[in-house]
């Protein structure tokens, strides 16, 4: 069974700490009213470290059946801004 997720980050930090569901896609956007960029990765994403969203940028991850759970992931945000996720989990 899978079940959809969804919320905001405007915070430096993990998205969903301590949630160990699985994740079998999650994509992440970055708000177009961003004035700075936001960086998407693991626990060891930094300003040098992971994935640039430019403001109205998107990025999408598919995994294998549940294969990382959703603690899985953070946020570093270079300034102000609001990144918004969503995901489909595995029960």
């Amino acid at each position: 069974m899978t079940r959809f997720v969804s919320d905001s980050a405007t915070a430096s930090g993990q998205i969903a700490e301590g949630d160990e569901s699985r994740v079998k896609a999650i994509s992440f956007h970055a708000r177009s009213t961003n004035p700075d960029s936001v960086i998407v990765g693991d626990s060891g994403v930094s300003s040098t470290n992971g994935y640039e969203l430019t403001k109205d940028a998107s990025i999408p991850f598919n995994f294998e059946e549940g294969s990382v759970p959703l603690s899985t992931f953070y946020v570093h945000f270079l300034g102000v801004g609001r990144v918004d996720w969503a995901a489909i989990l595995l029960d």
